[in-house]
């Protein structure tokens, strides 16, 4: 009997891998003598970036970045060749990183799926694959861009503060793009994955 285990994580508990060996290990107790294999998934949350660079023989590049409450998290993202990355927004701005009694998406922000990003551009990839799934934050990618260099101002001033984590007042704000953010975004070829869909952004 030949078995294939390809289970995506379930979140917050247990990775592709450990539900690969999990598995393995019940079919070995039930069946005796099987042969199997285990293939790791992820459909665009947690896992996407270990599912891809294993599949791609790449490498996994660790970078500090600031969690969904703005704490220091120890982020990554997945080196798949000289010009190609891949990275989830769910290994900087993941709902398994939020304590249930802090779940309030109107308190957490994407800043740190953006530092993702500018690592990668600032380490030279130019094709870049983002999953956008299992996010524990709303904020209409405000934090993302801030991370990127883009100002967000209301009608009054510029206000720091909001950029990185406030973003009740979202509609009513304005953006300004910095230069650096204009010129590192041009060359930059972009894939967005969530729920098992890709679309060219």
């Amino acid at each position: 009997m030949k078995l294939l285990f390809a289970s995506d994580s379930f979140k917050g508990t247990l990775s592709s891998d450990q539900t690969i060996e999990l598995l393995t290990k019940a079919a070995q107790e039930v069946f005796g003598s099987c042969e199997t294999s285990g293939v790791p998934v992820a459909d665009g949350g947690e896992g996407t970036t270990d599912a891809v660079v294993k599949a791609r023989s790449g490498e996994i590049i660790t970078v500090p970045v600031h969690g969904p409450l703005m704490e220091m998290e120890q982020g990554f993202y997945g080196r798949l060749s000289g010009s190609e990355a891949i990275l989830e927004m769910a290994a900087a701005s993941g709902l398994p990183m939020v304590p249930e009694e802090k779940r309030n998406p109107l308190n957490t922000t994407t800043y740190g799926t953006g530092e993702l990003l500018k690592a990668a551009l600032d380490a030279g990839y130019t094709e870049i694959a983002i999953a956008i799934g299992g996010s524990a934050t709303n904020d209409g990618g405000m934090g993302f861009a801030s991370a990127l260099g883009i100002r967000f101002l209301d009608q009054d001033r510029y206000k720091p503060e909001s950029n990185r984590h406030h973003h009740g007042d979202l509609m009513n704000r304005y953006t300004d793009l910095v230069q650096w953010a204009e010129k590192s975004l041009q060359t930059v070829g972009k894939v967005i994955r969530c729920g098992g869909q890709c679309h060219d952004r």
